[in-house]
């Protein structure tokens, strides 16, 4: 079997827990919105009850509602840059000997997606994305989940440091 990459490139957003206490306000009340307007709009239409209108639309669990933390902010997956994701442990600084503030430079993941972020399949994967084993092309496990090489902006020679979540 051939091994192949396929880069793709999207827009991602900085993680919840870094943003200001104001924005992840302002967040909050929007995806609250969206949840009500969804609420509002389900019309089961002829159907009997919500599992047969489940069957026949397709609109399953997996079909979570939109939401800041998974849909705009940080892919799973292997990336180059972006911003770096704390789901477990919280924020944490990741500062150069030289004192300036680290950047991610690449990301590993054991996975591509997950049912909570399914809006981030890889085009190449629509088709398969209820295949067992699809999320999981590499193999490469992490025990948790993903590392990440962080590198100095300032100076390419200074040490890397990774991280785990």
């Amino acid at each position: 079997m051939t091994c192949v990459i396929d880069p793709e490139q999207v827009t991602e957003h900085e993680y919840l827990g870094m943003l200001s206490q104001e924005l992840q306000e302002s967040i909050e009340v929007w995806e609250e919105e969206l949840l009500d307007a969804e609420d509002d709009s389900e019309d089961l239409g002829s159907y009997d009850s919500y599992e047969e209108y489940e069957a026949a639309t397709g609109d399953g669990p997996e079909q979570s509602e939109l939401t800041y933390q998974h849909d705009l902010s940080i892919p799973p997956g292997w990336k180059v840059g972006g911003f770096a994701s704390w789901h477990l442990t919280g924020p944490a600084p990741m500062t150069c000997s030289c004192g300036v503030a680290m950047r991610p430079l690449l990301t590993v993941h054991d996975r591509e997606w997950d049912n909570g972020t399914l809006s981030w399949v890889p085009l190449e994967d629509r088709d398969s994305v209820h295949s067992m084993g699809a999320n999981v092309p590499t193999g490469v496990y992490l025990g948790r989940g993903l590392m990440r090489v962080f590198t100095c902006p300032d100076d390419s020679t200074h040490p890397h440091r990774l991280s785990f979540q």
